[in-house]
């Protein structure tokens, strides 16, 4: 009568064999989680935009005057008037590429007789070599051609439809290029513009390429 006894005992050792089995798995399972790691970071990163910067030294007849101050101011004009030549260098100092055009703004006129004195005025704009001077200056292109009147050349008022200097700063150092005015008063000026005056300011921008 005791060997059911015996028997259930072995039957209850068989059935916990594959609880063993699964507990031990869940060990295995577990460990597997465990691994060596490093890591390597760049810390403190920062960032910043880049600039573009356009200063100009006005000159007169190869003579140095006031920063960004005005080429002309020309008084007495009539039909018989010489031409005005006026020379001044722009610099960039940017940190990025930028392409440069020549444009004007703020237009005035005062004309009693109702006619613009910026009609009977022709501008010719050229742009030199580097380095190069009002007393010695080498010119490299013509950005408004000899013959444009100061009435034309009013109708560029932006970088969009400026004159293109063909001057592209990279930015990598500073970079300087001299622009040289010739203003010519017509001899087809007429009498009734006696008394007349007009202004113009003229502007260099630098937009990064």
């Amino acid at each position: 009568m005791r060997r059911p006894k015996i028997l259930g005992a072995r039957l209850l050792a068989v059935a916990a064999l594959p609880v063993a089995l699964v507990v031990t798995g869940g060990i295995v399972a577990a460990s597997s989680y465990s691994v060596f790691t490093s890591t390597s970071n760049s810390p403190s990163n920062g960032f910043s935009a880049g600039s573009v910067v356009l200063t100009n030294d006005s000159t007169t007849a190869g003579t140095q005057s006031a920063t960004g101050s005005a080429l002309y101011s020309v008084t007495g004009i009539t039909p018989t008037s010489q031409p005005s030549v006026r020379c001044l260098t722009v610099q960039s100092t940017g940190s990025v590429p930028s392409a440069v055009h020549f444009y004007t703004a703020a237009a005035t006129t005062a004309n009693p007789s109702g006619n613009a004195l910026a009609q009977y005025l022709t501008v010719q704009v050229e742009i030199g070599t580097a380095g190069s001077t009002c007393g010695s200056f080498t010119t490299s292109s013509s950005i408004v051609p000899a013959g444009t009147t100061l009435a034309a050349l009013e109708g560029s008022t932006s970088w969009s439809n400026g004159k293109d200097t063909t001057w592209a700063p990279t930015g990598a150092a500073a970079e300087s290029r001299p622009f040289r005015f010739t203003v010519t008063p017509s001899s087809a000026m007429p009498n009734s513009l006696q008394g007349a005056s007009t202004g113009v300011s003229f502007v260099w921008e630098a937009d990064n390429t």
